[in-house]
């Protein structure tokens, strides 16, 4: 309960959580928090199972993917400020594994991580770089699952990282799972 709580429909019950759990710390007994927090608990326990059942078998390789697409996107992002730029991501990956991207002191990032995160996102799927029409570049990751991942990154006064974003753009439909027993 608690993950679906934190996790699912993409955090929307994460506030009402978190003061469900002020409220019991205020010495609130359980049902009085629950009804003032979210309402009515009629609902509750066939959406969790719903959400429980249809996890996939690694609930987590999507997160992986998207900390992967992040830190190659953040060394992007800061290798585009400094005007270094890739025709595709062999070259990218290339210049990043022989420590040849161009960062300000100020934003650099480690190496190693690079090299890190490049082998996690490899062991999940295929990365592309594309260009942006009218925009900058974006890193992309077709997993395996065939879940899709794209980096953007956007600069300030086109000399500094000022935000780096990573979205989900294609899910595959999970298998559902045997409902647990209560």
């Amino acid at each position: 309960m608690v993950q679906f709580l934190a996790h699912a429909e993409n955090g929307k019950y994460q506030s009402a959580f978190a003061e469900f759990i002020r409220q019991i710390g205020l010495h609130r007994s359980w049902k009085d928090a629950w009804k003032q927090t979210f309402g009515d608990i009629n609902g509750f326990e066939d959406k969790w199972k719903l959400y429980w059942m249809t996890l996939p078998d690694q609930p987590t390789q999507t997160l992986y993917a998207q900390a992967a697409v992040s830190a190659m996107t953040s060394f992007l992002a800061r290798a585009s400020a400094e005007g270094q730029t890739f025709e595709a991501f062999g070259p990218f990956a290339q210049a990043g594994r022989r420590r040849l991207l161009k960062m300000r002191a100020d934003e650099s990032l480690p190496p190693k991580y690079f090299d890190e995160m490049l082998e996690m996102g490899l062991s999940m799927g295929t990365f592309t770089l594309e260009g942006g029409r009218g925009k900058g570049p974006s890193i992309r990751l077709q997993m395996q699952s065939g879940v899709r991942l794209v980096g953007t990154f956007s600069l300030k006064d086109n000399r500094r990282v000022d935000k780096v974003m990573t979205e989900i753009v294609g899910e595959k439909p999970v298998p559902l799972r045997r409902a647990p027993q209560f």
